[in-house]
């Protein structure tokens, strides 16, 4: 029997993964096209955006909440210490990518709704020097990001298909 994360981490874990990805599309898209459409696709960029930051604060109770799984493979101490930074700096950009999004909007004085619902306030005049920097975090983040997302994913697949061991089930 595979001791399994408990089932709230494995949905946060899986649904946070297709919003990042999704996330990640839009933002590519959106800075590579002044089409009709981009305005709708920011707002909505921006709108699962705080959906991302809610769900990171829910999967944060959910991960103190639960029991750790103790290791299920004979990793050396240099890998467990990798993957374990690995998740470290994942779980910190969950949350730091968008804030400076957000931040990024706010000294823009650009509004950020929630999906027309409710909205975030924003800085009276723009300031373009921190609108500047707290864009360009953002791409940074983004970046970092995504080449930890892609290390993770190696490791998954490493372990599922050279050690043959359960790391990746456990999260299925």
């Amino acid at each position: 029997m595979i001791a399994k994360h408990s089932l709230s981490l494995r949905l946060l874990h899986w649904v946070m993964a297709m919003m990042f990805v999704s996330l990640f599309a839009a933002g590519l898209t959106m800075v590579s096209s002044l089409e009709p459409w981009q305005p709708s696709l920011l707002a909505l960029h921006k709108a699962f955006g705080l959906v991302a930051l809610v769900l990171f604060v829910l999967r944060v109770c959910a991960k103190f909440s639960s029991t750790p799984l103790t290791s299920s493979s004979d990793e050396s101490k240099l890998q467990k210490m990798a993957a374990s930074s690995v998740h470290f700096l994942l779980y910190c950009l969950m949350c730091a990518v968008p804030l400076t999004g957000i931040l990024s909007q706010y000294f823009a004085s650009k509004p950020i709704s929630f999906f027309g619902i409710v909205s975030i306030g924003v800085k009276s005049e723009p300031d373009i020097v921190l609108y500047g920097l707290f864009r360009e975090l953002h791409s940074l983040l983004i970046a970092v990001f995504a080449l930890l997302i892609f290390m993770h994913v190696a490791g998954a697949l490493y372990h599922y298909f050279i050690k043959k061991d359960d790391t990746l089930k456990r999260m299925l």
